[in-house]
């Protein structure tokens, strides 16, 4: 029993580690039950001495835990997922706002630079107006 519990814990780690590297979705029993079979000190050549008796009893208790800590990694999992992608969206955010300051900052340079060169262009007409007289284009 006490390498039962060993190669539990080992697979139990295992599970984890895969989960929160994201290359395990979901567990099954019969799946975790075939790695707990497949270790080295249990040996077995089949999970089916493992779904009887009080090694039964045992590893349903534990895959019940192990159920609820990886509910938990999934839940953690889904916040800092969550977490990340408002901070980037946060950032994004800023990005744009940053980039439409700076182009509401732009336009109204331009408004101003069109503004002197249309007061300038009436100074000039005017004074060619002056010089030479009205132009009829008839």
């Amino acid at each position: 029993m006490s390498e039962l519990k060993y190669e539990a814990g080992q697979v139990k780690r295992h599970i984890i580690n895969e989960y929160k590297k994201g290359r395990l979705l979901k567990i099954v029993k019969k799946d975790v039950f075939l790695l707990i079979a497949n270790r080295p000190k249990i040996n077995l050549k089949s999970d089916r001495t493992l779904w009887e008796g009080e090694v039964w009893t045992y590893l349903d208790e534990w895959y019940l835990k192990l159920e609820k800590e990886v509910e938990e990694i999934k839940i953690s999992l889904d916040k800092q997922g969550t977490s990340d992608e408002t901070s980037v969206n946060h950032k994004d955010l800023a990005d744009l706002m940053e980039r439409n300051r700076k182009q509401r900052d732009l336009i109204s340079e331009y408004r101003k630079a069109l503004h002197v060169l249309r007061e300038e262009n009436e100074k000039l007409r005017i004074l060619l107006i002056e010089k030479h007289g009205s132009i009829d284009l008839v």
